[in-house]
């Protein structure tokens, strides 16, 4: 009669109640990029001033998109990562939302319909369209409210040249 030895092995996980993207397992980022897990995507600030529609140039002509901020998860890891990150911290900075045909739309990789948004709580203000998004930096709005946390304001998209984020795939 022979005998076998048989290994069991037990692994214990936490399951988180968020959801980072299965696809992607093996992405690395260049360096002075930071990796959203939630879109699959690296992301860089710029800081070099320019107006929304020169930040889009920008990084079109790097081959990348300014930041989509689509999902509850991507808004949370971005705004965790500009108030961490001493690099990513005290600048406005644009992001890839615009409002056009009377409704605000993402120009990312894909154009698509803002549905979900992190408005500073008197924002979106505008009634027109050509206004585009940007983070504030934690410091105090043009209005004279402390613009926390990171969130989103509308302002002409010619307005005052400002940081950026482009988004890479």
């Amino acid at each position: 009669m022979k005998t076998y030895m048989i290994s069991i092995f037990v692994v214990a996980a936490t399951v988180s109640s968020i959801q980072v993207n299965a696809y992607c397992s093996g992405i690395a980022c260049p360096t002075g990029y930071a990796y959203n897990p939630f879109a699959c995507s690296c992301l860089r600030i710029i800081r070099e001033r320019k107006t929304w529609d020169e930040a889009k140039a920008y990084c079109e002509g790097a081959g990348e998109y300014l930041a989509v901020l689509d999902s509850v998860e991507s808004i949370n890891w971005y705004k965790n990562l500009r108030m961490t990150d001493p690099d990513w911290r005290n600048s406005w900075a644009w992001i890839g939302g615009k409002k056009t045909g009377g409704k605000w739309q993402w120009f990312g990789r894909d154009q698509k319909d803002i549905l979900l948004g992190d408005w500073e709580q008197t924002q979106p203000g505008s009634t027109v369209d050509d206004y585009c998004i940007h983070t504030f930096d934690g410091g105090r709005a043009s209005n004279g409210l402390i613009a926390e946390n990171f969130k989103w304001d509308d302002v002409t998209c010619t307005s005052t040249p400002q940081a950026f984020v482009c988004e890479k795939f």
